[in-house]
């Protein structure tokens, strides 16, 4: 009797107990997504960035904030932790691609949970000459990507990119500029057509939980203003052959061409949230539960339904009190 007790008065505690979650980079717009995911009666919302709390639009909707050194900082780990073992943290969800890749690599020396796929697949995602060899090797459509001989391997309709770059930074587009790419730079094939993103969710095991693609309507400086989701029918072949070959945790998103002859090209894998993955919530996924159902262990099933709806975006402000000396 007192064993069903005590079960029963876990049970519930489990259910309505305060979820503490960490969001790093909170000043950065996928930041502001992961917040609006969570039912904030039933979680905290910790914030780490390395600028000061007034400089930043997401820090107004933490619980608590804390500054921390650039995710390269030798002590960058370790204030982490300290943040973890003084806010309880249940969970850190990484935002800013070199967080998700230096925080998935020392995993095993955090002390709490990390909503982030495995170092390996990051190290590749986060690498776009990596990236294309993993698709290449996979049969994966994308198009075509070289470090030298441009002309004879791409010819003169090419887009350079940064390796290593965070959405539209350090792109190059004006057609056949070097012929041996700079060591920082990969040269890709142009592709003409409609971009899509398709968000994504990963179990434990790496399972496909849902998959939704999403229209980039109107795009300004990476971050898509107006968009829509879209029936993933004619997505999920590549969905399936990208997520059975490499092992991915928690969120995801794909960014793909589609021609005007239906020609599809993935173009790269971003392995966290995407800023404008709130379509994917407001279309009737639930990913705040996807993530809790993560950090406790629960079962998660595929969630094939959603609603097909558009999205448009505005500019809104907050005001912070100036500080005298």
């Amino acid at each position: 009797m007192n064993i069903l007790l005590n079960l029963i008065i876990l049970e519930n505690f489990l259910i309505f107990r305060t979820m503490n979650i960490l969001i790093t980079s909170i000043g950065a717009n996928p930041a502001i997504t992961a917040i609006k995911l969570f039912d904030r009666n039933k979680t905290r919302i910790v914030g780490t960035d390395r600028q000061d709390a007034y400089y930043l639009a997401g820090s107004y909707f933490c619980d608590k904030f804390y500054l921390v050194p650039s995710a390269e900082d030798s002590f960058y780990i370790e204030k982490i932790n300290e943040v973890c073992n003084k806010e309880k943290i249940d969970a850190i969800i990484p935002i800013y691609d070199t967080e998700v890749e230096i925080l998935s690599k020392y995993r095993t020396k955090l002390e709490t949970k990390l909503i982030a796929s495995p170092y390996k697949t990051v190290k590749i995602c986060n690498d776009k000459w990596e990236t294309y060899k993993f698709f290449s090797s996979n049969n994966i459509p994308t198009p075509i990507t070289c470090l030298e001989n441009v002309s004879k391997n791409i010819g003169n309709d090419v887009i350079y990119k940064l390796r290593r770059g965070v959405g539209t930074k350090g792109i190059i587009d004006d057609g056949l500029k070097y012929e041996n790419v700079p060591s920082e730079y990969i040269a890709q094939k142009k592709i003409t057509g409609q971009e899509y993103t398709i968000d994504c969710f990963c179990g434990e095991n790496g399972e496909l939980i849902y998959a939704v693609p999403r229209k980039r309507i109107e795009v300004r400086f990476g971050i898509c203003y107006k968009g829509e989701t879209v029936n993933n029918e004619i997505f999920l072949k590549n969905v399936n052959k990208i997520i059975s070959n490499l092992k991915f945790y928690g969120p995801i998103n794909l960014q793909v061409f589609l021609t005007p002859e239906n020609e599809q090209f993935i173009i790269e894998i971003n392995p966290r949230l995407g800023a404008s993955s709130i379509i994917t919530k407001a279309a009737g996924i639930d990913m705040g539960d996807c993530i809790v159902k993560l950090i406790n262990n629960d079962e998660l099933k595929p969630i094939n339904n959603y609603k097909l709806i558009r999205m448009n975006r505005f500019l809104s402000e907050i005001f912070y009190d100036i500080k005298k000396d």
